[in-house]
Formats: C-alpha cells, sequence, structure tokens
C-alpha cells in the first residue's frame, strides 16, 4: 500500500492549518500573554511554505516559488522561537533571526537559480530547521521552571532537530539532483512521505505543547491569584483585627480604652443581674496633681509617667476576668469580677502601694515628693444598683472623696460593707446585730447605721479571726471614713431641718471621731486589744451615740414620740456576742 504524495501534502496542510485556528483562538482568550500569536503566526507561516509547493505547478509560478516556500516554511519556525522566547519572558536575539532567515533565502536562491540542486535546497531547508529546532530547545531550558509541558516541549523540539538533520544529512549525502538512491545514507529518511509525516507528527505535537505551555501558565496565575487573594484576605484580617484592637485600646498605654471599659462593666454588670450570687467592684484611680506634673516635667514625661503606671497596674491586676483601662485622661478603672468587699479594699490598696513605690518623682505635688494614686472603690451585689451608670457614679463619688480627704489614699462607696456581708459571720464571732425599732425615719441616716453596722461586724470578725494587719488596716480605715461621713451627713440633715441641739450633738462627733483617731493609732502600734475595739464601737458608737444621743432628735425628724428607756433598753440588748 503506497501514501500517494499530493494527497498526505493536502493532509498535513489541512491537519496544520486547524492546529493554527487552535493556536488563533488560544491567543484571542490570552490576548495579555505574549507568546501564542507568534505560534499562531509560525504556524501559518509552516502552512504557507508546504501549499505554496501543491499551487506552484498548476499555476507555473516556476523556481521562485521554491524560495518563497523555503523562505515562509523557516519563518514559521523563526515565529515559533520568537514566541517561546517572548513567553518565557526572555529578550529575542533579532539580529540573528533575521540573519537565518536572509541565510536560507540565500541558500534557497542560490540552489534553485545558480545551481538547481533538488536534494541540496532540501538539506539547506532541513539544516536551518535544525538551527531553530536547537535554539527553542535552549529556549525551553533556559526557562524558570522545567515543568512537564515544558520537558515535554523541548522533548518534541530535540525529536525534531534530530530528523531534521538526519533529513538534511541524507540531502546532503545524495548524489542525485532529486531523490536518493535507495542505498544510500539512512535511505529511509529521504521519502517525501516519509517527510511529510513526520512534519504532521512534529507540529501536532509542538502545538499541544504550546496549548499545554498557556493552560498551565493559567493554571499557575490561578494559584498564584488564589494566593494573593489569600494573603491579601489574611492582611485585611490582620488590618481589621488592628483596627479592631485599636478601637478598644488605648495607643499611649497599651491598656483598654474607655469603649473596651464601657462594654466590659455592662456585660459584667449584666452578667451579675443574671446570676445574682456573685459580686461586682470597681476601682477608679487618679493620678495625684498630674497637671503639674505635665506642667513641669512637660508631656512626653507625662506619657511616660502614665505608660509606667498602667504597666504597673497590670502586676497587681492578674486574674483574666479582670480588666485595667484607662479612663480617661490620668484616670484609670479596674473592674473586679467576683470580687467581695475585703478583697476589693485589698486590691486597691496594693494598686496605691505599687504606684506610689515606683518612686516617680513629682516634686510639683502638694500630696508626695513622688507620684501617688487616689483610689475610689465600691463592691455590688444584684440587687445593690440599677444599671452600670450607678456602679460608676458610685466609684467616683468614692474617687472623689479620697481626692478631698488628702489624696493617695483609698475610699469606697458608704454602703461597701452592707452590700457584701449579706452572710453573717461564724458562730462565736462577736456582731452587732441592727432593729428595725431603732430606725430615725430618716432614709439617709437609717440606710448609713445599716452600713455602719455591716463594716463593724467586718472590722470585729478580721480581728478575731487574726486576718492579716493590712486587711484590718484597711477596713479599720473603712470604718472610720463611714463613721466619719455619716457624721458629717447627720450634721447637715439636723441643721436644715432645724434641730435646736444640732451644735452638741456635733460636740459629740468630735469626741467619736478623736477617739476613733486613738483606735486606729494603737492598732498601728499593737497595741489595740479586741475588747477595745468591741467597746468602743458597741458601746461607744452604737449603744451611746445611735441608739441613745440620736433618739433625741427622732421624735423632731418624724414627728413621732422619743423612743423611751424601755426601747433604748431594748436596743442595748441587741448589742451582743453570740
Amino acid at each position: 500500500m503506497t501514501l500517494d504524495l499530493r494527497t498526505l501534502g493536502f493532509v498535513v496542510i489541512i491537519s496544520i492549518t486547524l492546529q493554527t485556528l487552535a493556536l488563533v483562538l488560544q491567543w484571542r482568550a490570552s490576548r495579555e500573554l505574549s507568546g501564542p500569536g507568534w505560534w499562531a503566526l509560525g504556524n501559518a507561516g509552516i502552512v504557507g511554505g508546504f501549499a505554496s509547493l501543491f499551487v506552484m505547478g498548476p499555476l507555473h509560478l516556476g523556481p521562485l516559488m521554491f524560495v518563497a516556500s523555503a523562505t515562509a516554511w523557516v519563518s514559521g519556525l523563526a515565529c515559533l522561537y520568537q514566541g517561546v522566547r517572548r513567553f518565557l519572558g526572555q529578550p529575542t536575539p533579532q539580529r540573528l533571526v533575521v540573519a537565518l532567515l536572509v541565510g536560507v533565502t540565500v541558500c534557497t536562491a542560490y540552489f534553485t537559480f545558480l545551481d538547481d540542486h533538488v536534494a541540496y535546497r532540501r538539506g539547506t531547508l532541513a539544516l536551518f530547521a535544525v538551527v531553530f529546532s536547537l535554539l527553542i530547545t535552549l529556549a525551553l531550558g533556559r526557562a524558570s521552571s522545567a515543568s512537564r509541558p515544558t520537558r515535554a516541549l523541548m522533548g518534541t523540539f530535540v525529536a525534531s532537530g534530530v530528523f531534521f538533520l538526519a533529513r538534511s544529512v541524507a540531502n546532503f549525502t545524495s548524489d542525485a539532483v532529486g531523490e536518493a538512491p535507495a542505498g544510500g545514507l539512512l535511505p529511509w529518511f529521504l521519502p517525501q512521505t516519509v517527510a511529510g509525516l513526520a512534519v504532521l507528527v512534529l507540529t501536532t505535537l509542538w502545538t499541544y505543547g504550546f496549548i499545554l505551555l498557556v493552560s498551565q501558565r493559567r493554571l499557575l496565575e490561578q494559584r498564584e491569584a488564589k494566593a494573593a487573594l489569600e494573603r491579601t484576605l489574611a492582611e485585611l484580617e490582620i488590618e481589621r483585627d488592628h483596627a479592631q484592637a485599636s478601637a478598644r485600646s488605648d495607643s499611649l498605654t497599651q491598656v483598654p480604652n474607655r469603649r473596651a471599659f464601657d462594654e466590659a462593666l455592662r456585660a459584667e454588670f449584666y452578667r451579675l443581674k443574671r446570676s445574682g450570687a456573685h459580686k461586682l467592684s470597681l476601682l477608679l484611680l487618679d493620678v495625684d496633681h498630674f497637671k503639674q506634673f505635665n506642667d513641669l516635667y512637660g508631656h512626653p514625661a507625662g506619657d511616660a509617667c502614665l505608660r509606667r503606671i498602667a504597666a504597673a497596674l497590670k502586676t497587681v491586676v492578674k486574674r483574666a476576668p479582670d480588666m485595667v483601662a484607662r479612663y480617661g485622661g490620668e484616670e484609670f478603672a479596674v473592674i473586679l469580677p467576683d470580687t467581695d468587699g475585703p478583697g476589693t479594699l485589698a486590691v486597691a490598696e496594693r494598686i496605691r502601694r505599687v504606684i506610689e513605690e515606683l518612686a516617680l518623682p513629682h516634686s510639683a505635688s502638694a500630696t508626695a515628693k513622688v507620684v501617688t494614686v487616689s483610689v475610689g472603690a465600691v463592691c455590688i451585689t444584684a440587687s445593690r444598683v440599677a444599671d452600670p451608670e450607678s456602679v460608676l457614679e458610685l466609684a467616683d463619688k468614692a474617687l472623689y472623696r479620697a481626692k478631698a480627704r488628702g489624696r493617695n489614699r483609698v475610699d469606697f462607696d458608704l454602703a461597701l460593707m452592707s452590700a457584701t456581708n449579706s452572710q453573717p459571720p461564724p458562730m462565736g464571732l462577736v456582731r452587732l446585730v441592727w432593729r428595725e425599732g431603732t430606725e430615725s425615719g430618716n432614709a439617709t441616716i437609717d440606710a448609713q447605721h445599716r452600713a455602719l453596722f455591716a463594716a463593724a461586724n467586718e472590722l470585729l470578725s478580721a480581728l478575731v479571726e487574726g486576718r492579716n494587719k493590712e486587711l484590718c488596716t484597711l477596713l479599720l480605715e473603712a470604718l472610720r471614713t463611714g463613721i466619719e461621713t455619716h457624721l458629717r451627713d447627720e450634721e447637715v440633715i439636723l441643721r436644715a431641718a432645724g434641730y435646736p441641739a444640732t451644735d452638741a450633738h456635733a460636740r459629740g462627733h468630735d469626741a467619736l471621731l478623736a477617739r476613733m483617731a486613738e483606735i486606729a493609732a494603737e492598732y498601728a502600734r499593737d497595741e489595740l486589744s479586741i475588747s477595745d475595739a468591741f467597746s468602743f464601737l458597741a458601746y461607744d458608737v452604737i449603744v451611746q451615740h445611735l441608739f441613745i444621743e440620736d433618739a433625741k432628735f427622732f421624735q423632731h425628724l418624724a414627728g413621732t414620740p422619743a423612743p423611751t428607756k424601755t426601747s433604748a433598753g431594748v436596743a442595748e440588748s441587741d448589742v451582743r456576742a453570740n
């Protein structure tokens, strides 16, 4: 069975034309890529080279068509080379390409017009095909990524180079003007049918390889785009988290800001409301005489001072649910969930002492020669206040009192102990018991009396249990401040009500405050006995003053008969040891 050469040529032309159309479609879909257009143009040049040989005879174009066919064929290979270099981002040696094109034209013209030799003409054309196959192989070998399509394409052009080299050698070793004799070198390469089939296979393979290269590039670009998108999303998430953190963090001190504090306080407050079994404490701190600090040392030093204070606060407040926040300016806030009254006072005093121990110089302070803070504390239960703003108000009032009483100290809400002393002390401890019959009828005075009972019980329990001196000192100071506040408030109420014995009653208050100062001093010197403390609280403060002296103005305030000696005696019996 023989294959007609013209039929084979027609099949090759149709096949390469279809391949060219595929490359054209790929180029139209990938206009941003440098390469596919050149590959389509290269295949078109090869089609033109083959087609010109078929129309040469019928159109009687003569030898000139041999030159045109060879030039079109090699120009197609040059375009393939140009496309590979551009696709891989490699500069094209234009002078070399032009020189090769001129060379093939000149050689073909020589073996056509001056020395008409078909075998040499074919050998020359095959030799230039070898050169371009080698150039394309080298370009692919210098690709940054040796992928499978790249290696397959290199193999195709290596095979192309080997085939055309064999064909060139076969033609140059032939003595005939036409085909080489059957016994010549590599005779199986000489028939034109073999050459046509080889070209058909090679063009199909490299066209498929070019399409795979573009597909791989697309896949790589998609992966890179996906990776870039993921990086962008990750960066956006980082920026979002940073923005959220910045929105909730104070940029100067790196602690939560007022917004974060408000959210945390609200969340803890309503958690307290839901549970009902926990306590919530809040501390407000103000740096004493901070304006004078800034005026003397400058704002950069003031910023550094606030950073040091924030860092010191974080060394004291370490529990996971607790929060240190910058409340505003030189004020800080501390939220202490599930912390009782004594614990709150202990943390507040530790904070005050830690800040003082930083020993940051403050020669403009009227309180101390170092930076100090005033602290307002409050501890509430679920039934104590109605909303978070009320908690803030109580702490703010305590802070105001701490500053008004000399600064560098801890003050607290007057009802702190009554709010946290809902459980009775253990049996065997001294306890003061409040009775409803001892009420004056004035809501403020009665509430303060209850608070003082609770504060006194807290102090007596701590003394009897032998709690540490630091805590007992805080409780003693808390009681002293509560008594002082109550007595002064009581004087204001009595004067407003027009009680005629207000001045004499006030002198009794002064005596109680003086004795209270002596009690505190004795405890500081370790000279206070529990019996002396109980005697002062139970009889001097509770019986003599609250139940007897205060009872004298009950009728004036409420418009009811004054308690009789019997009722006073009942009140006195309420002070007992369990």
